[in-house]
């Protein structure tokens, strides 16, 4: 009879915790992050006199159901989307700078300048062609200029993002090491931290987004993170990163507590790393060998010719500025357009042979393989080309997310129906175990009257 009482008691508690665990269920079924629990329930037995003898129900562990090899998948294309989203704001930045659609870009103001000394040739002694041909160079060099100072700022407001990026990425973790510590201690007394796995999960999120990283689960619950091939999270200790950076020398790095290189890869701070150390100073390099041809072949044809004063030998600009940032015309061309030579003859001021050979430049192969022109031309298309593919990984990135999310949210997520199934059956569960209680409270009172 005593059997009966303990086996009817406990059957009133395990209905009572599954009741208790379904409704926290329904209680978070909007909330963000939340993994679904489930009560693991065994039978308890016990042997009299050789027989097996059903002694009730115990609750065994409350288990949260969710698929950490899908966690991980997710981080990984979270990691890919964060890279592709870093990459594609800045190269929208990059491809203002060279395209800006108002006109007077680049490519233009180097067609420009070049279509000046075609119209010079048609009238070698014209003043006013003189200076428009001073103009259309002013023009002309102060476009490479503005246009390398803008991608030196594109370049420090991307190190200075990186920075930020990387102190978060130092928050999280020491966020992680907290929550480890907590599941730590839950699992020390046989228990789970529900709470601290679905927050670690949430904060993980966030992580994957900002760089590439490997995460492993130790025999104690808690989770180890790695950066890079190095170990930044392990029980409640975790690394700090600290920033490398110099935009002047395209320069961004990380490193362990100041000492050796993390590799960084992924997520936003490895475009970030790719974007200050490999692809805007691509942009910044293909721009200063346009100005070094550009200052080298102008001055060579220009040097050769002869002025309204009958001088030559002079450079058109400054032979020592080669550089898009500092290319500028020559002092004596500025202040006096009687000094631009057109004429390949000595006291032939009405030639136009030198005009025409500048004029020609513009159609000559650089050391891209392709024209001056068409090398300005091919920046704004590359930066466009660029920009249009990083869209595009943002796109399968996104869609690949969903879809894994989609699949967890299948596992973890909470299904009102199916709850509301549990709970009938877990209370009729209980009034029954009740029954069973009450009949035997009645019949073993019944008992002891008779006694």
């Amino acid at each position: 009879m005593r059997d009966i009482i303990e086996a009817s008691r406990s059957g009133l508690q395990a209905a009572e915790k599954q009741q208790s665990v379904t409704g926290q269920n329904i209680a978070n079924v909007n909330t963000p992050g939340y993994s679904r629990q489930r009560t693991d329930l065994s039978p308890n037995a016990g042997n009299i006199n050789g027989m097996t003898v059903g002694q009730g129900v115990s609750v065994d562990d409350v288990t949260r159901i969710r698929h950490e090899l899908i966690d991980e998948q997710i981080h990984t294309q979270n990691s890919q989307l964060g890279g592709f989203e870093e990459k594609a704001s800045a190269l929208e930045q990059v491809e203002s700078v060279f395209a800006s659609g108002v006109g007077g870009d680049l490519d233009e103001s180097i067609a420009e300048f070049f279509n000046s000394f075609r119209q010079l040739a048609s009238n070698p002694e014209s003043s006013s062609l003189r200076e428009d041909v001073a103009r259309k160079a002013s023009t002309m060099t102060g476009k490479f200029q503005n246009i390398d100072s803008r991608l030196n700022e594109i370049t420090e407001s991307i190190v200075s993002k990186g920075q930020d990026l990387l102190n978060k990425v130092n928050e999280l973790l020491e966020d992680l090491a907290k929550l480890n510590d907590s599941i730590r201690q839950a699992e020390a007394k046989g228990g789970e931290d529900t709470e601290a796995l679905d927050r670690q999960v949430s904060k993980m999120e966030e992580l994957s987004k900002l760089i590439d990283v490997d995460t492993r689960r130790a025999e104690n619950g808690t989770l180890e993170v790695n950066i890079g091939g190095i170990n930044l999270l392990e029980n409640d200790n975790a690394k700090n990163l600290t920033a490398e950076a110099d935009p002047d020398g395209n320069i961004f790095r990380a490193r362990l507590e100041g000492s050796k290189v993390v590799d960084v890869k992924g997520g936003q701070l490895g475009a970030v790393s790719e974007l200050v150390q490999e692809d805007v100073r691509a942009y910044q390099d293909e721009l200063d060998n346009i100005a070094e041809f550009m200052v080298n072949r102008v001055n060579e044809e220009h040097a050769q010719g002869y002025n309204l004063n009958d001088e030559t030998g002079i450079d058109f600009f400054n032979p020592d500025d080669t550089s898009a940032s500092s290319i500028s015309i020559n002092s004596d061309i500025s202040e006096d357009v009687r000094t631009i030579a057109a004429s390949s003859e000595e006291n032939e001021p009405g030639n136009n042979d030198v005009a025409i050979n500048i004029s020609g430049i513009t159609d000559e192969t650089t050391s891209s393989g392709r024209s001056l022109h068409e090398s300005a031309v091919g920046l704004a298309s590359r930066a466009g080309s660029e920009l249009n593919e990083a869209r595009g990984g943002i796109e399968a990135a996104e869609s690949a997310k969903n879809m894994l999310s989609n699949q967890q949210e299948s596992i973890s997520g909470v299904n009102l129906d199916e709850e509301l199934t549990d709970l009938i059956t877990q209370q009729n569960a209980y009034q029954a175990s009740a029954r069973v209680l009450n009949n035997a409270q009645q019949m073993f009172d019944t008992l002891l009257t008779t006694v």
